[in-house]
């Protein structure tokens, strides 16, 4: 050690021990370093609750992260399967980022979504990354990104979950764009042009058809306040719906809806028409009574009316012009046409409604002939059969003919289509205790004829005038009287009575075909469904009975009824809402004697805004245990009338899936036999099908299809459907025999 002095100043120096100086400097740089850190840590947590309350103040807090670990078994092994079951489970706990990391991780080892994808052995989920993944999209505001992803879910597999997210990333990215201003419009098949749509028909239950169309998307269709099952918008939907209609107008209303909120209304006006045109054919002139036998003409003249407008009249094969000379509610024409004298004359007149009035009349030269007071009525010639006619003599009232109509009808209506002859003029015609002309039409219509034969001098007495009528009678099932009677200017005639028998035929009795069970659903709720959420409106039991009652209106399959089957399900010591496995199913299936069943569930779920409603259902065959059809719908869950939305939806997409149609068989093999119906005409394994034949009765004459009466001969079941053509098992190999080519088929 050295030490050095300082001069002129008093040098003073302690010896302090090494290890007390190197324990100080320890000490004191310690706390330096403590400080320090302290400060640093203050200035990050200031910093911290600065950049908190500012991005506070600029986006709403997000939701914590929930479900940060994938499922446990996925720890092991990743895959597939486990991907997805990430995803779920991430977006279920609000982690979307983590959550679009595994659905894309999914994506890349297995591409498609699919309902009942294989994972191992007989091990099946349902599988739906894309569906997800547009979903977090929507959550994440990427609008475009998942429209992308649930239309290509969409592509690989149908579900009621893509469809609902698709509309609802549609109507947001409309908003955002505000390109749709535009309300869709409505128009019909079959309507007039004019200021009032309108459509004529004689039908009294009226399929109406129609589309609706948007720039963009039509969400919604509402006819007579009931809401059309729409699931997925599309630019243009057509729609069909029956209609029961009153005699005369029935205005019936329309709305449409896009996704962007515009709304349409329109107004129909179905006009039903059931009574063809009334044609009074005038004498012929009294002029012509001396014009030789060869190649003699002779003017024909009369009237031709309809309420609802006429479309068409032809007389001895021209059409005439049609030239509007109405004082009275509808068309009224005056015709005037030259005839041949000895050769009959047809006529055919055609309303708008497709009502038709048509005939043959004899030889004009017999009607001027067979003018003495007492005479016989000669021939008329009708639909190709010659009728004799009654005696007229002076003393006679209106004589009353009717063109044969079948005595037996497997529709409930029978058109007649005659005419009605008389002296003196034809004040009216009853059918049924139902006037032909009413009282404005009767006022108006007799005197303008009357006029007419005064003009032209053609009226002289014994000369016959004519009225022509077609007319479409309503029968009940049975024996149904037709009671014609006329009126002319001395009196009522006596009425003519016709029967028509109206038989229900086999396949229409048969009515609704499959019997079906439908099981208790159970419900099942998200775990992450807000307590804040209003309850549901209705119970499970309450969902349940919607649904039956929706698919009963279908009218396809025959419902079973509840108590039958509560009865089985306590006998088996089984809980209401309980999970219920196929082969317990097939056992009640069996116990009530039903066909097919449907069990499923009902999934509540949270959109982020309103509750949602999923009905998952499988249509299951009892014989066989297969599943014929998985369908499901899914919808919000804001008001009681959203319950019946789906339940109708569900019904449709069943009924849709199990066609009813007709067919005949084509080829008989030794275990088998084919039809001429194929996957074109939606069949598919395991559909069941009934085998009729004909027993012609050459006394009725009805549509080709059901002719006759119907006799079941056979059942079997789709083995294989190919296009144009499907491979039929008969339940019973000894049918077989009983078969042949041409016998027909209708879906059971």
């Amino acid at each position: 050690m050295s030490l050095r002095f300082t001069k002129g100043h008093e040098n003073q120096f302690f010896v302090i021990p090494a290890k007390a100086r190197t324990h100080d400097l320890l000490m004191e740089n310690r706390m330096e370093r403590r400080s320090e850190y302290i400060k640093m840590c203050i200035i990050y947590l200031i910093l911290a609750l600065g950049i908190s309350f500012i991005s506070g103040c600029a986006v709403a807090e997000r939701a914590p992260c929930l479900h940060d670990e994938p499922p446990s078994e996925c720890r092991r092994r990743y895959d597939w399967e486990c991907g997805y079951r990430s995803g779920l489970a991430y977006a279920r706990g609000g982690c979307q980022d983590k959550a679009v990391t595994e659905f894309r991780a999914a994506i890349r080892q297995n591409s498609k979504d699919k309902w009942m994808a294989r994972t191992y052995g007989m091990h099946f989920i349902d599988y739906f990354p894309h569906r997800e993944l547009g979903i977090v999209y929507l959550n994440q505001g990427l609008i475009q990104e998942a429209i992308d992803e649930l239309s290509q879910s969409l592509a690989s597999a149908d579900s009621a979950r893509a469809t609902y997210y698709l509309n609802e990333a549609r109507r947001r990215w409309l908003e955002g764009t505000g390109l749709d201003n535009s309300p869709p419009c409505i128009s019909f098949s079959g309507a007039t042009d004019g200021e009032d749509t309108v459509i004529y028909t004689s039908q009294p239950v009226y399929t109406i058809e129609g589309e609706a169309r948007d720039d963009y998307f039509v969400s919604d269709i509402v006819i007579q306040g009931e809401r059309l099952f729409v699931d997925l918008a599309q630019p243009v939907i057509s729609f069909k719906r029956k209609a029961a209609l009153n005699t005369g107008e029935n205005i019936l209303h329309f709305e449409a809806t896009d996704l962007a909120g515009n709304r349409t209304a329109s107004r129909l006006c179905v006009i039903l028409d059931q009574q063809g045109p009334v044609v009074m054919f005038a004498p012929v002139s009294s002029e012509d009574e001396d014009l030789s036998p060869e190649g003699a003409m002779t003017t024909l003249r009369g009237i031709v009316y309809d309420a609802s407008g006429m479309e068409r009249f032809i007389i001895a094969d021209e059409e005439l012009p049609l030239v509007h000379e109405g004082d009275i509610e509808g068309d009224v024409y005056e015709f005037e046409k030259s005839v041949p004298c000895y050769s009959p004359v047809t006529f055919y007149a055609l309303d708008r409604a497709g009502n038709a009035t048509q005939g043959v009349i004899r030889p004009l030269w017999d009607l001027r002939q067979d003018a003495s007071p007492s005479r016989s009525g000669g021939i008329m010639v009708c639909a190709n059969r010659v009728i004799p006619l009654f005696a007229m003599n002076d003393a006679d009232g209106p004589v009353i003919h009717v063109e044969p109509c079948p005595s037996m009808v497997f529709e409930p209506r029978v058109v007649i289509t005659g005419w009605v002859e008389s002296r003196r003029e034809i004040l009216n015609v009853w059918i049924n205790e139902e006037s032909i002309l009413s009282r404005d039409e009767s006022e108006a219509l007799i005197p303008r004829f009357r006029r007419l034969l005064h003009r032209y001098r053609s009226y002289i007495s014994g000369d016959v005038i004519r009225f022509s009528f077609t007319r479409t009678i309503p029968l009940e099932e049975g024996k149904n009287p037709i009671t014609i009677y006329a009126q002319d200017s001395k009196g009522i005639s006596p009425p003519r009575s016709v029967w028509v028998e109206y038989r229900v035929s086999e396949t229409e009795r048969i009515g609704r075909r499959w019997s079906m069970a439908i099981l208790p659903f159970n419900i099942v709720r998200e775990g992450d469904m807000p307590i804040f959420t209003p309850p549901a409106q209705g119970s499970v039991a309450y969902i349940t009975e919607k649904l039956r009652a929706a698919l009963f209106d279908t009218g396809r399959f025959r419902i079973m009824e509840r108590e039958r089957i509560d009865a089985v399900m306590r006998e088996l010591n089984l809980a209401c809402g309980s999970s219920i496995d196929p082969n317990t199913a097939v056992r009640i299936g069996m116990c009530i004697g039903a066909e097919v069943l449907l069990a499923g569930s009902f999934y509540e779920h949270w959109d982020g805004q309103n509750r949602c409603l999923e009905i998952y259902a499988r249509l299951i065959d009892v014989e066989t245990q297969e599943i014929l059809c998985i369908q499901n719908i899914y919808n919000h869950w804001k008001e009681p009338g959203d319950i019946d939305f789906v339940s109708k939806g569900l019904s449709q997409r069943l009924v849709e899936e199990f066609p009813l149609i007709q067919g005949e068989i084509v080829q008989i093999h030794d275990e088998t036999f084919v039809i001429n119906l194929g996957t074109e005409d939606r069949l598919k394994r395991g559909m069941k099908l009934w085998v009729y034949r004909v027993r012609e009765d050459e006394s009725t004459i009805t549509k080709p299809a059901f002719a006759g009466d119907l006799e079941i001969i056979g059942e079997g079941r789709i083995e294989e459907a190919t296009r144009g053509h499907s491979l039929v098992l008969p339940a019973h190999k000894k049918a077989l025999r009983g078969l042949r080519a041409g016998d027909r088929v209708i879906m059971k």
